[in-house]
């Protein structure tokens, strides 16, 4: 409380000094960071090691994420996600194997409009493009790394399967947070072109007094 006070009163002596003209002046905020790799590579990447899927944790019920995972094991292409491009407002939907996918479309349909909790999709006009990941392999990745990096301390504010990226995005509180984070993920094997990290503050709770 104190120090938000002290804050305050500094802002407002500052604005008074500068004089009124000052105060209407609207400043930019600076442009939002781009996501940095972790790990990037030409090697060849991988999935997350059989031995280890059998033991991951469940995280759910998850919506839409856990009928984003079963299409991705069930249609032709490796499904990967699906997005509204803004720039052109129309529906993406991403998969490893585009070939693949435009030829199995009407099968894919079939299996989207079997899940209750999906975006409703006109596949007569969704945007097919490629990516890396399937959203199972993501997902399998996010159930494993997530519990091992994520603590009170660790400097992890957020973690996501972005799937405009298809990747596993981390936000992280400082430079020092990132560095740790990449270690962390280094010593657990985890593939290259995979997480993305971004500087992001710790999500303020609404209920919390000052």
């Amino acid at each position: 409380m104190e120090r938000h006070v002290v804050n305050c009163c500094a802002v407002l002596s500052l604005v008074g000094a500068m004089g009124c003209g000052s105060a209407t002046e609207v400043v930019a905020p600076p442009p939002p960071e781009v996501p940095k790799f972790s790990c990037l590579a030409n090697s060849q990447t991988f999935r997350l090691p059989e031995s280890l899927r059998s033991s991951l944790p469940t995280f759910g019920p998850r919506y839409p994420d856990d009928s984003y995972v079963a299409v991705s094991r069930t249609v032709p292409g490796g499904f990967a996600g699906i997005y509204l491009d803004t720039t052109n407002n129309r529906t993406v939907m991403t998969f490893v194997d585009t070939v693949a996918a435009r030829r199995a479309l009407g099968q894919i349909e079939q299996v989207w409009d079997s899940q209750s909790d999906v975006p409703t999709v006109d596949f007569r006009t969704v945007e097919l493009r490629g990516a890396r990941w399937t959203f199972a392999e993501l997902d399998e990745w996010y159930r494993y790394i997530e519990p091992r990096v994520f603590g009170p301390d660790s400097g992890v504010s957020s973690s996501d399967i972005d799937e405009v990226a298809n990747t596993i995005a981390f936000g992280v509180i400082d430079e020092t947070a990132r560095k740790d984070l990449e270690h962390q993920l280094a010593a657990l094997g985890v593939s290259c072109n995979l997480v993305t990290t971004h500087i992001q503050g710790y999500a303020m709770n609404a209920n919390a007094t000052t």
